[in-house]
């Protein structure tokens, strides 16, 4: 029977345990998207890493007797990001900005053509297809594993609720991406030589990013919103 130290240690082997809050999001738009995405990294407050579902059919292998589930479809579920509102708007026009990409909703453009399609139609999809990568980090910032959504474009863009009560709290907004498929590259490689270990990271890591990001959270998580008394 394992004791306490022999589980803490199998542990310690494996690099410690991965904390939930260190993580990066990075979006690459559409080409007909002009918008900087770079500042979407650090308004990121929350992501799901992406989940694979089997759909399954009942089979006798031998035409009887025992019946063994078999795989005969897949699917990928949604990633739901939410994102911090800043007071520029550039988070909400970004978003906007896709999903008018998607299908050509707003009247305030052109009342015949938006972006050369016809209001309200559905674009191509190569047309509106972008790229979503998650990295997923140790506490000393190197990334775990890189989630890669390919053919990825934001499927729901949720509501907000503002209140007049609402003084200390901030405004966010859930993003919902689907995507064709994901992809993972496990970045963290330890080989051992003379009994050192040599971090062999993928070119994805930035530590200024993720100083940056982590900053940000800790700027949120320690201050208050300044209220006026009215």
């Amino acid at each position: 029977m394992s004791s306490i130290i022999d589980m803490v240690s199998a542990v310690n082997r494996l690099g410690g345990l991965a904390a939930s809050n260190r993580f990066v999001v990075q979006i690459t738009p559409p080409s007909l998207i002009f918008n900087d995405a770079r500042n979407l990294t650090f308004l990121c407050e929350t992501v799901n890493l992406p989940g694979i579902q089997f759909g399954t059919e009942d089979v006798k292998h031998k035409g009887y007797g025992t019946i063994e589930k078999r795989a005969t479809s897949a699917g990928f579920e949604d990633v739901t990001c939410t994102f911090f509102i800043d007071n520029s708007g550039i988070c909400l026009s970004f978003f906007h900005r896709w999903a008018q990409l998607v299908y050509s909703f707003d009247y305030n453009h052109d009342r015949k053509k938006v972006d050369g399609m016809s209001l309200e139609s559905f674009n191509y999809p190569q047309d509106f297809w972008g790229t979503v990568e998650i990295h997923f980090k140790t506490n000393d910032n190197r990334d775990i594993t890189v989630y890669t959504l390919d053919k990825a474009w934001p499927s729901a863009i949720g509501s907000m609720t503002l209140g007049w009560e609402q003084n200390d709290s901030l405004a966010r907004l859930p993003i919902t991406f689907n995507y064709r498929s994901f992809s993972t590259d496990k970045t963290i490689d330890t080989k051992t030589t003379n009994n050192e270990q040599i971090d062999t990271n993928s070119t994805f890591r930035d530590l200024s990013v993720t100083e940056a990001v982590d900053a940000l959270r800790n700027t949120i998580n320690q201050s208050n919103p300044i209220t006026t008394n009215t």
